[in-house]
């Protein structure tokens, strides 16, 4: 990218954002960010969205996943009939 590129790039960008800012009333914003009182977010280690949201109303999770996308595989990629207890007796990989 060359500096006539780049700087078309940057006035395009600046551009884009001031005519964002300027699409909606400062009145309007405000008023829907008046109405909310709380943020809550949700942080669980080494969960997926579908173990936490999986059922939740409106959520695109496992009521719409397909069978393929439901199975589990080994380490060969090969379906598990049952999910094992653990891999290598919960051993952590040295890898």
């Amino acid at each position: 990218m060359n500096i006539k590129q780049f700087s078309r790039l940057i006035l395009s960008s600046a551009a884009a954002l001031l005519a964002g800012c300027a699409s909606s009333p400062q009145g309007q914003a405000t008023e829907g960010l008046a109405r909310i009182q709380h943020i809550v977010v949700i942080y669980a280690e080494n969960r997926s969205f579908d173990h936490l949201y999986g059922l939740f109303p409106g959520a695109d999770g496992i009521a719409s996943a397909t069978p393929e996308q439901k199975t589990q595989l080994d380490h060969d990629g090969k379906p598990l009939p049952h999910l094992p207890p653990v891999y290598e007796g919960g051993k952590p990989n040295p890898q």
